[in-house]
């Protein structure tokens, strides 16, 4: 649950889900590449939604009552 809020896992999450998507590519897997691009994008999206704080220029951790809308982004998109 609340793992998936903390910024480096999430960025792990978009990278892992980026690596999938080349590695579809480079073995000729055009819907596996296109889906995971999808979720890395929904997913880097989401954390710049949630987890940015502007006025500090970095990602914090997510404020809980925010949790739920961002658990579903992230359930949505797998």
């Amino acid at each position: 649950g609340m793992e998936l809020l903390k910024p480096s896992y999430s960025a792990y999450m978009v990278a892992n889900a980026r690596a999938i998507a080349r590695a579809a590519n480079l073995a000729g897997g055009s819907d596996i590449e296109s889906k995971f691009s999808s979720i890395a994008d929904d997913l880097e999206a989401a954390m710049f939604k949630y987890l940015w704080a502007p006025e500090q220029k970095f990602f914090v951790c997510e404020d809980p009552s925010e949790t739920l809308r961002f658990i579903k982004i992230l359930s949505s998109a797998l």
